[in-house]
């Protein structure tokens, strides 16, 4: 054990040497009062270089405040508070000085994301150009194609125009030796051999014999001048003519043949000696023929020719009709007198009326059919006559009957008969209702001759 005196001589501290280096020995803490300080001394030491202990302030360790000491550049240097404010300089305590350096890596750390931004910009400009490199490639692969293309189509062309060459070889080869002559060439032969064509100034053959040019120069004269707009009332030819439509000769001159078609409202020029036309006073002119099925009602006539039944009404022209029937009226319900629309008695005596019933309103009422005539001037109406009231049965059938010479009569089985001719041109039939019940029933008629 070496006794080691404080410097203070205020306590005695033990060490022992173990032969693996100095160490301290646990002792009791003595605290004592420095003549110099009021401060407390610590039992704490350290070994100077002189190799003796020297014992340590409590003041040594600084003020105790939390406040920075000043000290010579390249020691240590001051922590500083968590409050102390951000050095934007680089100098101050530790913790100012790394407020200032946590701002910097913050900056920095964004300058690192914008540049991870662009790099992701250039890596997506790097991936379309690429893809437009790939396009280029396949774009420049079809051209490469299209230019095989063409220069196997050239080489048809370089082929094609290598057989031309060699029919223009022959050609040249086919005409080689053929003699050119210019002026008249005659020659002495037998009937159907070469003939001498001649010059063009020979003179025109009037007989039709020579060279090839005099002969033509006199067909060209007989054919000059012969072709004329083709015309009615033309004159006899005297020289050869030709036309491309046919004429008929009227008695003393040339007309062009015309049809039927071209014929209507003609004075007949141009027509054949046959054909079915009517020639009408009147007018003058020639008409085709109708027939009595193509000639409507109301016509003039005057190309009905004198058959077939029509009559006059003495203002226009009408067909005779055999028995015609009609619809009156059209099934319907209904509830008050109805009456049908005008009907035009062309050539008929008299008429069959037929009423069919096929709904009822029940009871006792009735309906009556009476045939009205419209006088000539198409202002009033006349009962011509009025039927029995009847009431009918659902799906029953009643016939009436106008006629002259009939013997009239009323019928239990639903017919009633008329001796009176259906005496005007025009005529109606009405259904008049008793009461105002509901009936269903239709009307037809059958003109009688």
């Amino acid at each position: 054990m070496v006794n080691q005196t404080d410097p203070y001589d205020r306590r005695v501290l033990l060490t022992s040497d173990k032969g693996d280096g100095m160490t301290f020995e646990p002792i009791h803490k003595e605290i004592g009062t420095d003549s110099d300080s009021d401060d407390p001394v610590l039992p704490i030491g350290i070994i100077d270089d002189d190799g003796k202990w020297a014992g340590l302030r409590k003041s040594d360790l600084g003020g105790g405040s939390g406040g920075a000491v000043t000290i010579a550049d390249g020691d240590d240097e001051a922590l500083g508070a968590t409050t102390d404010a951000e050095s934007s300089s680089g100098n101050g305590s530790v913790i100012a000085i790394l407020k200032n350096l946590r701002t910097r890596l913050g900056a920095i750390e964004g300058y690192v994301d914008g540049l991870e931004g662009f790099t992701d910009g250039i890596e997506a400009a790097l991936t379309t150009v690429i893809g437009h490199i790939d396009t280029l490639e396949a774009l420049l692969s079809t051209i490469s194609g299209s230019v095989d293309g063409l220069e196997g189509f050239t080489d048809g062309i370089e082929s094609a125009l290598t057989t031309i060459i060699g029919h223009v070889d022959g050609i040249e080869a086919a005409l080689a030796g053929t003699l050119t002559v210019q002026g008249t060439v005659a020659t002495t032969s037998s009937d159907g051999a070469h003939v001498a064509i001649g010059a063009i100034t020979n003179a025109e053959s009037a007989s039709g014999d020579g060279a090839v040019i005099p002969i033509l120069k006199r067909v060209r004269t007989l054919l000059s001048g012969s072709f004329a707009a083709l015309a009615d009332a033309l004159a006899n030819p005297t020289v050869a003519a030709f036309g491309a439509f046919a004429h008929v000769f009227n008695g003393s001159t040339w007309d062009r043949i015309r049809g039927a078609n071209a014929a209507e409202g003609t004075s007949g020029t141009g027509l054949l000696g046959a054909g079915n036309l009517i020639w009408a006073s009147g007018p003058s002119i020639w008409e085709r023929w109708r027939s009595i099925s193509s000639m409507a009602d109301g016509t003039a006539g005057g190309n009905a020719g004198q058959v077939g039944p029509v009559l006059s009404n003495e203002s226009t022209f009408d067909r005779e009709r055999n028995v015609v029937a009609r619809t009156l009226l059209s099934s319907a319900a209904r509830t008050a007198t109805t009456s049908s629309a005008d009907q035009t008695n062309y050539n008929h005596r008299g008429v069959a009326v037929f009423l069919n019933v096929t709904a009822n309103p029940g009871g006792v009422e009735t309906l009556t059919v009476s045939i009205e005539c419209k006088n000539s001037l198409g202002v009033t109406y006349n009962a011509v006559t009025t039927f029995a009231a009847i009431t009918p049965a659902v799906n029953a059938q009643y016939i009436f009957v106008l006629y002259p010479g009939t013997t009239g009569f009323t019928a239990t089985t639903g017919m009633q008969v008329q001796p009176i001719p259906l005496a005007a041109r025009t005529f109606r039939v009405t259904v008049t209702h008793s009461a105002g019940g509901s009936w269903t029933y239709t009307l037809s008629a059958q003109l009688l001759l």
